[in-house]
């Protein structure tokens, strides 16, 4: 397979990062202006409007300017398969939205406009060719983004919360769950970066910004945060390895060796809510009333009951079934189901193809992030993060052969030359 001619790092590229930092961790950042505007639980809903219109209008620019300029980006069967999947969401849409009279947990227009207006067109605006530099630029951006929403979460309830009391939301449509993950978002950024830059102060910088990080993980208190904050650092490690800097992992885990003990004792002295929430999950777990398998067990029954065609978008109980793969079967039936859990393999498979790259390996920590996220929570209409990096691990792949993957450009070169510049 020939490598494919890198596109021209220009503004579109630069509006191509951008899109992907918004794409996973630009609705975390806006949901702080309901804060500060102090509105209600329902008017704080309606001004995500603007945020996915932004996403919406960013998505077709970018896309229609790809196709006028002939730089579209290869089309895969994973593209394909996405594509299939979302015809058949829609049609599932059309159908419980406009023509059942059952109720739903809310508005049918939320469903519309997070489905559509948020992780179709995402998908559209990313079906274009990546360069090297925007790569580079986007890892820099989520970690950026990240890092807002954390010291915006933080600050704007210091002295409001603290780990002994009930789990934080990072405020009233920012749940403990998406908080834990915009905080897992920062320290896997962060520590990527930090492995790729060359200078101290640089790596000094970095590695102080996960300290928000994984203080507001323990104050969110989610069982999920943590098990993607783990499998993540595990392929960072490959990473590291593979890219023959095994050296700073070897000091990255000397670090969390002398720093893990202490900060388990700290929890368990105080009683944490984060430590007693896993004591109460394994006490729920030997009785067998995990909140997550009780969904799970009603998820696979009322599948059984229309395993083909799918039994609706939510469960009759008014829930979704937090995880995923088992909403696609109840959604779309097992067809729909088994098309997007090849999906999730094939994320898998383009991850491991991408740990050696010098530009895009930040790619398989996000998607083990959410891909992880996906089996305990959120929602086929609203999970735009796992969307999107799908897709962009696909591109990744398609675009730069393996081969091209073991350059040596330092990650942290392009962010630098820009602020010498004043960008």
């Amino acid at each position: 397979m020939k490598a494919a001619s890198n596109p021209t790092f220009d503004y579109q590229q630069k509006l191509m990062a951008l899109l992907t930092a918004l794409t996973f961790v630009g609705y975390s950042v806006y949901s702080f202006l309901a804060v500060a505007l102090n509105l209600s639980e329902f008017d704080s809903r309606i001004i995500t409007v603007p945020y996915r219109a932004v996403v919406l209008a960013l998505s077709l620019f970018l896309f229609l300017s790809a196709y006028f300029r002939r730089e579209l980006g290869p089309w895969t069967r994973t593209h394909t398969v996405s594509s299939i999947v979302w015809l058949m969401y829609t049609a599932r849409l059309i159908f419980d939205t406009l023509y059942r009279n059952e109720p739903l947990s809310r508005p049918p227009w939320e469903f519309w406009a997070f489905a559509l207006g948020v992780c179709f067109f995402s998908f559209i605006g990313l079906v274009r060719r990546f360069s090297d530099e925007a790569q580079r630029w986007a890892a820099w951006l989520v970690w950026g983004l990240a890092a807002a929403a954390c010291l915006l979460g933080l600050l704007t309830q210091s002295g409001q919360v603290t780990m002994t009391e009930e789990r934080v939301s990072g405020n009233q449509i920012l749940n403990p769950i998406s908080y834990g993950q915009t905080a897992v978002t920062l320290v896997l950024m962060a520590c990527y970066l930090a492995l790729h830059a060359r200078k101290t102060a640089t790596i000094v910088w970095l590695l102080a910004s996960t300290l928000p990080g994984f203080y507001t993980i323990a104050l969110a208190a989610s069982r999920s945060p943590l098990i993607s904050l783990a499998l993540g650092m595990a392929l960072l490690s490959i990473h590291g390895i593979k890219r023959g800097i095994g050296w700073k992992i070897a000091l990255g885990f000397l670090a969390v060796a002398i720093a893990l003990p202490i900060g388990v004792e700290y929890l368990l002295a105080t009683g944490s809510t984060l430590t007693n929430r896993l004591f109460e999950t394994y006490d729920a777990y030997r009785t067998g009333e995990v909140d997550r398998l009780v969904l799970w067990g009603i998820t696979l029954e009322e599948f059984s009951r229309s395993p083909v065609w799918g039994a609706g978008i939510e469960l009759s109980i008014g829930m979704h079934p937090h995880n995923l793969i088992l909403e696609a079967c109840l959604t779309m039936g097992f067809v729909g189901g088994g098309l997007f859990l090849w999906l999730m393999l094939d994320g898998i498979w383009s991850g491991i193809r991408l740990l050696s790259s010098a530009e895009a390996a930040w790619m398989p920590l996000v998607f083990m992030q959410f891909f992880t996220a996906s089996l305990f929570s959120g929602n086929l209409w609203s999970s735009v993060e796992l969307w999107a990096i799908v897709l962009l691990q696909a591109g990744a792949v398609a675009g730069h052969p393996a081969n091209r993957f073991h350059g040596t450009t330092p990650l942290a070169a392009a962010p630098q030359r820009a602020l010498r510049r004043g960008a």
